[in-house]
């Protein structure tokens, strides 16, 4: 998966979960070029939480998931939307279908990385969206267009409002914590810019929070 950040971090993913299932991940009917990268990375046997989300959420039907951290919930969710994307014939490169927010940029990088590990193969491209690092730069890249971006709720939001970042082509939402506080009040004006600008959603209601449009979200009460 080529890079879109202007910054390079070392690709690291997280230690392999102790207790794995029987269940392979090639027994999911997945991209041959992400499962290559899965394989490359170690990933061979899915997690409790891996197995039991990913024959719902590879279906295309929504899931919110809980396990505790370190358990391969980002692997799941990436597996997801990296699978999803693969699938869908009228997907335009290059314009951002998949948004991934995360609650810290540690955890937003943890995600990048991943994201750059399992799909290494797949062609898709990924970009890191966080506070604290060029403005400018960042917005360079949402204007030259990603497949995939993951964010953290403040930068992504300032993007929305100046017209920089348009969700209108997302087919896949995911929130990656448990929403509490002003974590809650950025996610739902998040969830409003795209109820209101998504094609999937044109017909349904005001967004409230849970909200009514397509969101996969992977609670972790003990995310950092």
């Amino acid at each position: 998966m080529p890079e879109d950040v202007d910054t390079q971090a070392p690709l690291q993913r997280m230690d392999t979960p102790k207790f794995l299932t029987q269940t392979r991940f090639d027994h999911f009917d997945l991209p041959e070029e992400l499962l290559k990268g899965l394989t490359e990375a170690g990933f061979v046997h899915c997690s409790p939480i891996q197995a039991q989300t990913l024959p719902v959420s590879t279906a295309g039907r929504d899931v919110a998931g809980q396990a505790q951290t370190g358990t391969g919930k980002t692997a799941a969710f990436l597996v997801t939307a990296i699978s999803r994307l693969l699938s869908m014939p009228d997907r335009k490169p290059g314009i951002p279908s998949a948004l991934m927010v995360a609650p810290t940029r540690e955890l937003a990088l943890q995600i990048y990385e991943e994201a750059l590990l399992i799909g290494k193969y797949t062609g898709l491209t990924a970009a890191q969206i966080v506070g604290g690092v060029d403005y400018g730069k960042q917005a360079d890249i949402l204007r030259r267009g990603v497949d995939m971006v993951i964010c953290t709720p403040g930068r992504i939001l300032d993007y929305m409002k100046q017209g920089i970042f348009k969700p209108d082509g997302i087919r896949i939402l995911v929130i990656d914590t448990k929403p509490t506080g002003c974590w809650t009040w950025a996610l739902k004006r998040i969830c409003a810019f795209y109820c209101e600008s998504s094609p999937l959603t044109k017909s349904a209601s005001p967004c409230s929070f849970p909200p009514p449009c397509p969101t996969g979200s992977w609670n972790s009460p003990t995310s950092t």
